[in-house]
């Protein structure tokens, strides 16, 4: 029997997945990246969570996406749809300016969430 997911937990999804994701990556360069197919597909499952829980989140608790429309819900949702139906032709740059760039400021946003609010 399966219990039903709260919110806490997605978010706790969310922010462990990009916390992995950026630490996979740490200081590699793009290069050593695209060399590297075990950490691309750690770090696209990674995304492919953190769109999963954002698109659950947006559909399960719309007034708390409304309270945190700083989060960028609907570009979280649309990477994880780019990469799972169009797993053959992932752009390996973008998913690495992705954890680069944007999935610290994640991190940071998440970590400041109050669930109480």
């Amino acid at each position: 029997m399966s219990r039903e997911r709260r919110l806490p937990d997605y978010i706790g999804d969310m922010k462990l997945a990009a916390s992995d994701a950026v630490s996979f990556i740490g200081d590699m360069p793009f290069e050593a990246f695209e060399a590297d197919r075990k950490t691309q597909r750690a770090v696209i499952m990674c995304l492919t969570i953190i769109g999963e829980a954002s698109a659950r989140i947006a559909e399960r608790h719309r007034d708390f996406v409304s309270r945190h429309a700083s989060l960028p819900w609907n570009e979280m949702r649309g990477l994880r749809n780019r990469i799972v139906h169009g797993y053959s032709d992932i752009n390996l740059e973008l998913v690495y300016r992705t954890v680069v760039t944007s999935l610290p400021i994640l991190v940071g946003q998440l970590d400041g969430i109050d669930l109480e609010d």
